[in-house]
């Protein structure tokens, strides 16, 4: 059985004997255990320092070609919406999520309610729930046109294809997702956060009572 030694030192978590510690304690997520004033401490500084380090992983995933990393962009995607708006996740928060992100890192022509409904249900009920891009119930919305089919894409594997375009096979009309422009529109949305004062205020609030999955060392007391 897990012990749980003195978290006053480096709090690890030792699993049943001979097997070793975890390699993840309570702290790295802020540790859920903690009481507010014991958990680590969420600054300007360290959560820009963390963000940085989030999307230079998520560039160097990119470069891998594996499809989880839309896995891992539908997990952030989550977490900037509820940091920046410090509210918790909901399809409509979400859905206003993207609507700035347009506004602010893309054209405002783009951004419609099709548009819009297809990210936060692929998101959200396909990749994250469901761990596919055809969730239950997703051929219906296709049908009445709520959602557009999904091709998931790299650059390199794209080929005429871009990031947010339509293409039409037959009557279907498939959305294109490309990995690294996904990353980099997230990043554009969260740098303008935090360069923001409510929007930054909103960060550091959020991430204080709901920290962020991060290693041990990356915030201080």
């Amino acid at each position: 059985m897990a012990e749980l030694v003195n978290k006053d030192d480096l709090v690890q978590v030792h699993d049943a004997q001979g097997m070793g510690p975890s390699a993840l304690s309570p702290m790295a997520s802020g540790g859920n255990t903690l009481s507010v004033d014991e958990r680590r401490t969420i600054t300007i500084e360290n959560l820009t320092q963390y963000v940085n380090d989030l999307f230079e992983t998520l560039k160097a995933f990119c470069d891998s070609g594996s499809p989880l990393i839309f896995v891992l962009v539908a997990s952030v995607a989550d977490f900037v919406s509820c940091a920046t708006q410090n509210e918790v996740s909901t399809k409509d928060n979400l859905r206003k999520f993207f609507y700035s992100l347009y506004l602010r890192c893309r054209s405002s022509s783009i951004a419609n309610r099709r548009l819009s409904d297809t990210l936060v249900e692929i998101l959200r009920n396909g990749l994250v729930h469901n761990f596919s891009t055809n969730p239950p119930g997703w051929d219906k919305k296709v049908q009445y046109k709520q959602v557009y089919e999904i091709i998931l894409a790299h650059r390199r594997t794209a080929g005429k294809l871009t990031h947010l375009s339509i293409t039409s096979f037959g009557e279907i009309e498939m959305l294109c997702l490309v990995a690294e422009d996904m990353v980099e529109d997230l990043e554009c949305y969260a740098w303008f956060a935090l360069s923001d004062p409510v929007l930054q205020q909103n960060m550091v609030n959020w991430c204080s009572q709901h920290p962020p999955v991060a290693d041990f060392n990356t915030f201080s007391r």
